[in-house]
């Protein structure tokens, strides 16, 4: 009984625990727990001992990657959410994968993809409920289903008519929602 008290507080111990890291001459602090909620990625890899570590003059773990790519990548494993302000988003997948950070690298994925997609009449599918013609930026929708029926079926159609950067907009917030 006693030892398994003192293995719970061990693992207990190990998951609050604060890792220093450098990335690319960069320090980061973070928790164990935050580097570790993705299964099977670079940083489980790294701090289970299945990947060898590099440490620095200090003791921290060494990374050598590009830090500024590296910061948006630490706030989406502490946060789960996404803030591509500023940064590359090709140069964040790509890093995103180095990691094996996969929820974020679908997003990312799915933003290029919005990126390269042409932008007018978009059809949503899907239960969404009636916009507000705040939301959609003044504009009135081009076309409606009849919401009180699609909302008991919990479905409905709705076709927008919407300029390419409303419709970057909308989608990227429905990213972070998801």
């Amino acid at each position: 009984m006693a030892a398994n008290c003192s293995n719970l507080a061990a693992v207990a111990a190990a998951a609050g625990e604060i890792i220093q890291l450098n990335v690319g001459g960069t320090r980061f602090s973070t928790s164990r727990q935050t580097l570790m909620w993705i299964p099977d990625s670079f940083f489980s890899s790294l701090l289970s001992g299945r990947i060898s570590t590099l440490r620095d003059e200090t003791g921290a773990i060494f990374i050598d990657r590009d830090p500024t790519a590296f910061a948006p990548i630490l706030n989406f494993l502490r946060t789960k959410e996404l803030d591509l302000r500023g940064v590359n988003i090709n140069v964040l997948r790509h890093e995103a994968e180095f990691y094996g950070i996969t929820p974020l690298v679908r997003r990312l994925l799915l933003c290029e993809e919005l990126e390269r997609s042409s932008c007018g009449s978009v059809l949503f599918h899907g239960y969404l409920p009636p916009p507000e013609k705040e939301a959609l930026g003044g504009l009135e929708p081009y076309r409606t289903v009849n919401w009180d029926k699609a909302r008991q079926k919990e479905q409905c159609v709705q076709i927008l008519h919407l300029p390419c950067q409303l419709v970057s907009s909308l989608l990227k917030d429905l990213l972070d929602w998801v």
